[in-house]
């Protein structure tokens, strides 16, 4: 695959999670009004092809308003029950409030339980598609997210399930709304 990535960070500080948590409905509401404007330069002007927010799981303002400027979402859960459960209230609540296509990703998922716990499974649990199943691997979680894993290891079978979801993404183009 060719292309441009570009990223934006976050900052990751405490004082600065603090703030954002703090911002009232009306700072949020405008800070939606930007997202929605910032996503159509990007498309139209810019010429992207995908936007991805990577949120804070719940039901933060700011992850709302990612959820609410997308078109498709991947919500990504481990097998832990508290984030199948979180991860289910999210569809149920948000979701399918707003109406919005999301499928799951299962993140760090047992290699002992794959042929046990069955990733189709998980799909009847949430009511909705089980897109792929990341299984856990112990060269990444020693990363420490200190770099961007898929970069120095390109070769690496978590490095190969990026690229197989890109891949997904790029021939799903009609399910996304580019720039809409």
């Amino acid at each position: 695959m060719k292309g441009k990535l570009y990223v934006g960070l976050a900052n990751p500080s405490t004082q600065a999670i603090r703030e954002m948590t703090s911002k009232d409905k009306k700072w949020q509401m405008q800070s939606l009004k930007k997202i929605l404007y910032l996503k159509k330069i990007l498309f139209s002007k810019l010429d992207f092809d995908y936007l991805i927010f990577d949120t804070s799981p719940g039901f933060q303002y700011s992850s709302i308003n990612a959820i609410f400027a997308s078109d498709f979402s991947f919500l990504i859960s481990s097998t832990e029950k508290s984030d199948l459960k979180g991860t289910k209230i999210l569809i149920e609540d948000l979701y399918k409030h707003f109406n919005k296509e999301s499928e799951i990703i299962l993140n760090k998922f047992p290699g002992l339980f794959y042929n046990t716990k069955n990733p189709k499974k998980f799909s009847e649990f949430f009511e909705k598609p089980v897109n792929m199943a990341i299984p856990c691997f112990c060269k990444l979680l020693e990363s420490d997210s200190e770099f961007f894993f898929a970069s120095n290891y390109p070769d690496h079978a978590f490095s190969k399930k990026l690229y197989d979801l890109a891949e997904k993404i790029e021939n799903q183009n009609v399910k996304f709304n580019k720039g809409s």
